[in-house]
């Protein structure tokens, strides 16, 4: 898969972009500030409807105009030659376009332009704090699993009621004999979603372990895991982790009844990375945060489309804080894409062996040329 055409108009500061992108090994440079990284926000933003930098969309609009429109024309091997357009207005109005037919809603158009987007936001997957990890697990499931946020949503219902009965009986001995039901049906939802994050997990375990070897070199061993606060949890499936949840649950409630709020369930639980056992967040260096970060985003870029193609690689500022050695490794795991946009502030952030087999393009205060 790659992007063959890429045309905004009115995104951030480019007034208008044509860009024609060559497959391969794509460099784009520019000084900070200069609008590198709105590309990478553009393919981002029509690949899954949103920015990996901002929650208001009206910022995506170029000062003082109404509306932005963004199109990529992309091919894929098992649909040929494919054209995808998001036009947003200030008001939040949303026009979709999938080879001309307009559709009307976001998920209609998921999945068919793939793009795995690395940006120097992302080693707060490593360092942030559990929220954040959380945040990405499910965004990350939902494009492999389109009927898991009817789950995460039907789980986040329940968990509502059942701390609005917590906060109720704050300071009782025990809950109420009617929200028995209450648990268990908030046990059997938070059972779906665990099922799924367990299994996505365990799939992605041994990819992203053994990536992080490949890149970081002889740096330790980084041991990925599925943090729960429900112990117990197995391979049994949904009603072993639904079982597991009930257990828990009992053992808290005295000390949710105190706190009056529900202390188990997937809404506290983490991804952990650990580096020979020790706390990658508390413990690791910046660079292997940023290792960590990438392997992760490497391991799952395969996993998230509606095909088996390998998704259009955006790399944003993944060179900086790697040194000279784990950059030439890295460039090693990025051959099997079909198209690798990496975007940089000078050569320098670049080993040579790559810019040698690179097209290149410069961005100043939004525009795009051929360097």
């Amino acid at each position: 898969m790659f992007v063959r055409r890429l045309q905004c108009t009115d995104f951030r500061n480019y007034a208008s972009l044509d860009w024609a992108i060559p497959a391969g090994y794509v460099v784009v440079i520019g000084a900070n500030g200069q609008g590198k990284t709105n590309l990478a926000e553009m393919i981002q933003f029509l690949a899954t409807g949103k920015s990996h930098r901002t929650t208001v969309d009206r910022r995506m609009i170029r000062f003082d105009h109404d509306a932005l429109r963004v199109t990529a024309d992309f091919r894929r091997a098992d649909l040929g030659e494919c054209s995808l357009t998001t036009h947003l207005s200030r008001d939040g109005q949303r026009r979709l376009e999938l080879n001309g037919v307009v559709r009307p809603a976001q998920s209609d158009v998921l999945g068919y332009l793939n793009c795995a987007l690395f940006s120097a936001l992302d080693v707060d997957l490593i360092a942030g704090d559990p929220a954040h990890r959380r945040r990405h697990l499910n965004e990350e499931l939902a494009k492999a699993y389109p009927r898991y946020y009817d789950d995460l949503a039907a789980y986040r219902r329940a968990l509502a009621q059942r701390n609005r009965l917590l906060r109720d009986a704050q300071g009782e001995r025990c809950l109420p004999p009617h929200a028995l039901g209450f648990t268990h049906q908030f046990a059997r939802a938070g059972g779906r979603v665990l099922e799924r994050r367990l299994r996505y997990v365990a799939e992605l375990k041994p990819m992203v372990e053994e990536v992080y070897g490949r890149v970081a070199g002889t740096d330790g061993v980084l041991t990925l895991r599925y943090a729960t606060t429900a112990p117990g949890l197995g391979e049994g499936g949904e009603s072993e982790s639904t079982e597991a949840l009930l257990r828990a649950l009992a053992e808290v409630e005295a000390e949710e009844l105190r706190r009056g709020m529900t202390l188990v369930g997937p809404h506290r639980d983490d991804l952990s990375f650990s580096l020979q056992g020790k706390d990658l967040r508390r413990y690791g260096s910046r660079g292997q945060q940023k290792t960590a970060a990438i392997a992760l985003r490497l391991a799952e870029a395969p996993r998230s489309a509606r095909t088996d193609e390998a998704p259009v690689l955006v790399l944003d500022d993944i060179m900086s804080e790697l040194d000279r050695s784990r950059r030439e490794r890295l460039v090693a795991e990025l051959d099997p894409f079909d198209q690798v946009i990496i975007i940089g502030t000078t050569e320098s952030d670049f080993v040579p062996g790559l810019l040698d087999r690179a097209s290149r393009y410069m961005v100043d205060a939004g525009r795009l040329t051929a360097g």
